[in-house]
């Protein structure tokens, strides 16, 4: 079996604290929640079986200088919101990395691999597959998805340990784009892994 990485997207404050200014664009949920739970379990999982576990975090300084003046995409969006910053970046409690975790700090885009040294971090530790958990299903593990296989790396997306903002979303990314990039499966078939 190819070495593998448990890949944990932004499971920071800002999506997943109440008063994080991102909580409430999941109209569903129940998908977040799900997630959250799923997300949970194949962590402990990896823990228990020392697969590597890597965590990726966006983070901003207060002033945005990093995103340039613009008003389209992320880099517009995210300064209006005022997002990612102010405790909004920080890794959420339940899921506070352990010493032996990997911390991609600073994720400054949708991708993971975006201006981070996670693809050399994955390369100088052998690891080719890539399984995935996280926010936001129809951005971030998307775009993540895609670098990493263009980038030559298996991925597999945990399906129900990722979270789109609707059903609607979910749906179409893991029936109609998931394929082009790698495969998904449930957190099911990851707990049945063993070492």
């Amino acid at each position: 079996m190819p070495k593998s990485a448990l890949l944990m997207i932004e499971f920071q404050n800002e999506w997943l604290d109440p008063k994080g200014k991102l909580y409430s664009l999941f109209s569903d949920g129940k998908l977040r929640d799900t997630a959250v739970y799923n997300a949970q379990l194949a962590l402990q999982h990896a823990h228990k079986l020392k697969i590597p576990v890597i965590y990726t975090a966006m983070g901003f300084s207060c002033d945005y200088a990093e995103l340039g003046k613009t008003d389209f995409g992320l880099r517009g969006a995210i300064p209006k919101a005022k997002t990612w910053q102010q405790g909004g970046e920080s890794i959420h409690p339940e899921f506070k990395p352990q010493p032996q975790d990997y911390v991609v700090a600073n994720k400054k885009g949708g991708s993971a691999f975006a201006h981070t040294d996670l693809d050399l971090y994955l390369r100088t530790n052998g690891i080719s597959r890539l399984y995935i958990a996280g926010f936001a299903l129809h951005v971030c593990i998307l775009a993540t998805a895609w670098s990493a296989h263009d980038l030559g790396y298996e991925v597999i997306i945990l399906e129900d340990a990722v979270a789109a903002f609707t059903q609607s979303q979910q749906d179409f990314v893991l029936k109609e784009l998931v394929h082009h990039f790698g495969h998904s499966q449930k957190t099911a078939a990851f707990l049945q892994l063993n070492a």
